[in-house]
């Protein structure tokens, strides 16, 4: 099984997957509405341009796949609940419509990339693992979820076999900093530019952070195995924004400059993924400190900016 097909090949996540499978030999296709934003092509890879919702170009694409990785999302936490149709049309029907096609190229094998950041919803006790209550409070947990039950469906009857990584915050080189997701990323944007930052909230809001590589290995882990169901995919520990603050202030050498706005309604208060699944089932250990991620996240950064 080392014919991969990653659907969001070029965004943030989905481009360190293609990564780390390329430099374990496997034969990668790229399926993306665009490719790298943030590099040129690279070499070896096959590229396929389409929207998610083009079922010739997708069922093309499928052609020679043995794994499909499902890294793509029309929609982030922070805008899902404005446009919930969107999302729907977006993520929902076109996941069922890629299940459906796996089934006629006789594909069973998928690894779904969910969010263990707010598929859980508000938590009764932390850190989350696997077997927590499930009651998203934004658009987007509940379409993750709603995939999640869909994958599950096509195991029982098709014999489908899915792997969901609950990924937790990632962060990393190749982070979009547009100001709609990823506090690290627009934080460390907007710092190196004296811009004004947006905090929601006191700054007391705890969040799990992963670094984009050691998410991506865990997705490698995972394709490798023979295993099934959900995995979380966090780094164990919980951060305060202020903390997250005080640590890019330490690297980039000066302080935020930030403006608080009230909290939101579809913000939990605390998210920390327990992880101890995929450490016994996968062998997977998240490495990469918040200190030394949030490092290589602005020497990555302040390079691109230097260009």
């Amino acid at each position: 099984m080392n014919n991969a097909l990653v659907i969001g090949g070029s965004g943030f996540i989905g481009s360190h997957i293609v990564d780390v499978l390329h430099q374990n030999n496997f034969s990668v296709k790229v399926f993306d509405r665009e490719f790298d934003r943030f590099r040129d092509k690279k070499e070896g890879i096959s590229y396929i341009g389409g929207s998610f919702q083009d079922q010739l170009v997708l069922a093309e694409a499928l052609s020679g796949v043995d794994v499909v990785i499902h890294a793509l999302s029309t929609s982030v936490p922070s805008t899902s609940n404005n446009f919930p149709i969107d999302d729907i049309m977006g993520n929902l029907v076109g996941t069922v419509n890629l299940l459906n096609l796996m089934l006629e190229n006789r594909i069973k094998r998928i690894l779904f990339i969910s969010s263990g950041g707010t598929v859980y919803g508000i938590p009764k006790s932390l850190p989350l693992d696997e077997e927590h209550s499930t009651n998203p409070i934004n658009s987007y947990g509940i379409i993750k979820l709603t995939i999640e039950k869909y994958l599950l469906m096509y195991e029982k009857l098709y014999g489908l076999e899915p792997i969901i990584i609950r990924g937790s915050n990632a962060y990393g080189p190749r982070q979009g900093h547009i100001g709609v997701q990823g506090f690290i990323a627009t934080s460390l944007y907007k710092t190196l530019r004296s811009e004004v930052i947006t905090m929601y909230g006191d700054g007391e809001l705890i969040r799990d952070y992963i670094f984009v590589e050691d998410l991506a290995e865990l997705c490698f882990k995972a394709v490798l195995s023979k295993e099934k169901g959900v995995f979380n995919g966090g780094s164990g520990k919980g951060y305060t924004l202020n903390e997250i603050a005080k640590i890019i202030t330490d690297i980039c050498g000066s302080k935020l400059i930030l403006t608080k706005m009230p909290g939101r309604l579809f913000d939990v208060k605390e998210n920390v993924l327990c992880v101890k699944k995929a450490e016994t089932r996968l062998g997977w250990i998240p490495k990469t400190s918040i200190e030394s991620g949030i490092k290589k996240h602005f020497d990555w950064l302040k390079e691109r900016l230097q260009e």
